[in-house]
């Protein structure tokens, strides 16, 4: 005999529910929006921001409180929450790009071809078709 289990599913909002979220959902939108337009940069980024916000907002709606106040306070928390997580990828993505910039520095990239008379006849090119002829053959 299988036991019968204490927990419960999550609910399910109703169609009103789901319409009264994402009325709210519209009508503090733009606020967010302007609220990362001021805190990333580049400022382009803040759109992701909002849309990871209101993913957020919509996945927790169940958790959403039913005053409007606490409404926006409790969104304002979502979106300071992202924010964080922006700007620590933010500076994880500068740190890789500055350490991959030092480690190029050290060790140059080195052709993708070892034979050499390709290598000796590109030398004998001029700078500008050398440069041309290297994007075209080993970077497409």
């Amino acid at each position: 005999m299988i036991p019968a289990t204490t927990e419960t599913a999550a609910p399910v909002p109703s169609h009103a529910d789901a319409d009264d979220t994402e009325a709210f959902i519209r009508s503090i939108a733009h606020e967010l929006l302007g609220y990362f337009a001021r805190r990333v940069i580049p400022s382009e980024d803040a759109a992701d921001c909002l849309s990871e916000t209101l993913l957020v907002l919509w996945r927790r709606r169940d958790r959403l409180p039913s005053e409007h106040g606490e409404r926006r306070a409790w969104s304002y928390g979502i979106a300071h929450l992202v924010l964080a997580a922006h700007r620590r990828g933010r500076v994880r993505q500068l740190s890789l790009a500055t350490r991959l910039r030092e480690e190029l520095q050290h060790r140059p990239i080195a052709p993708e071809s070892t034979d050499d008379d390709a290598i000796t006849a590109l030398a004998t090119l001029s700078l500008r078709d050398q440069e041309l002829v290297c994007l075209v053959v080993w970077r497409d």
